[in-house]
């Protein structure tokens, strides 16, 4: 009966699309010397503004560690400023630099590469199956924050 979980395991299935889908991002934002982890990273600070590492995590769905290990590189690199909560000293806010607003308009272009040849792959079609199935995959999680899928449901908030 063993046999039977791994060709059937959602959760296996699921971490081997992201993977092949990180490797081809990761591949076409080379160029830019980002992964897509940090484009993720500049691009939420820029679509949601100034956070606290602990909130953009939460927005992100990621460990707060994962998210501080690529702020930090993104800070050295001059792409990330971290500026005091103006009501609570002890959160750092990260907001783009405008070397980071620059960074993530010329990484757009290549971003776009990689996002071609996915909807290609799957077709109009797919493409709004495989966004109706995340939204239902998030719902399945209370603790999943809405706000992650609200620009699912508009593709056009994707195009740029």
């Amino acid at each position: 009966i063993w046999m039977s979980v791994v060709p059937n395991c959602l959760c296996l299935k699921l971490r081997m699309a992201s993977r092949t889908t990180t490797v081809l991002y990761d591949s076409a934002l080379q160029p830019t010397e980002l992964t897509s982890s940090q484009f993720s990273a500049l691009r939420n600070i820029h679509r949601f503004g100034p956070r606290g590492i602990g909130e953009l995590a939460r927005i992100m769905l990621l460990e707060r560690t994962t998210l501080t290990r690529n702020i930090d590189l993104l800070h050295e690199r001059g792409y990330v400023r971290m500026r005091f909560s103006e009501t609570d000293n002890r959160i750092h806010r990260a907001e783009l630099s405008n070397e980071g607003e620059r960074k993530l308009r010329s990484a757009i272009p290549r971003w776009r590469v990689a996002q071609r040849r996915m909807l290609s792959g799957l077709g109009a079609q797919g493409w709004s199956d495989l966004q109706a199935a995340l939204r239902e995959t998030a719902a399945i999680n209370e603790e999943a924050p809405e706000k992650l899928y609200e620009f699912s449901k508009n593709p056009t908030k994707w195009s740029d």
